[in-house]
């Protein structure tokens, strides 16, 4: 067997990240590998055994950050800002859902499955959400909490907010402000 090149460096691949599944990942017989080659926010490509790609999923507004293989399937795990979310896809690339967790004031940590099971382990905290793990079934879109840290104290009345603010430049530059209660935003 020869090895042949299939992409170069030019196609702005992310290496394999343990941290949210992985900028690479195997499934079945097709690799999903995220690129960043005129795409600041990434595509997901699938490359064939015979090293043929095609775009799986465009940019949409989010920065893809790492992929992993369900049955039937894939999650994709996207950044926005301070939001995280993750979405879950067929295997044509067919969105089929946004997976249900918090959808503000989180970062997902990982991402554990395997394309042969329809159950994946996804690790996420937050600002005022200690560190969790939860079971996603993806054939029923549910969500099991399976492990989690308890919280010192209650966090309940800590708000997170974003703001923009403009630097030297005129460049705005994101500021996360977390509060007790939820204070006059007056400046």
């Amino acid at each position: 067997r020869t090895w042949r090149k299939v992409l170069g460096i030019d196609e702005r691949v992310r290496t394999v990240d343990s941290e949210t599944g992985g900028g690479a990942t195997w499934e079945g017989a097709r690799l999903l590998v995220l690129s960043y080659r005129h795409a600041p926010l990434g595509r997901l490509l699938e490359l064939d055994s015979d090293g043929h790609s095609r775009v799986l999923v465009s940019p949409q507004g989010w920065a893809m950050n790492g992929v992993a293989a369900i049955k039937g399937g894939f999650l994709l795990a996207e950044i926005r800002g301070p939001d995280w979310r993750v979405r879950q896809f067929n295997m044509d690339g067919v969105f089929v859902r946004t997976v249900p967790l918090p959808s503000t004031g989180i970062g997902i940590n990982a991402i554990a499955s395997t394309e042969d099971s329809t159950t994946a382990l996804i690790g996420y905290s937050g600002w005022s959400v200690p560190p969790r793990w939860v079971k996603y079934d993806a054939e029923s879109g549910g969500v099991t909490t399976v492990f989690e840290v308890k919280a010192a104290g209650d966090y309940s009345q800590v708000h997170t907010w974003r703001l923009d603010a403009p630097s030297t430049g005129g460049v705005r530059v994101p500021i996360t402000v977390m509060a007790l209660g939820d204070p006059r935003r007056d400046g």
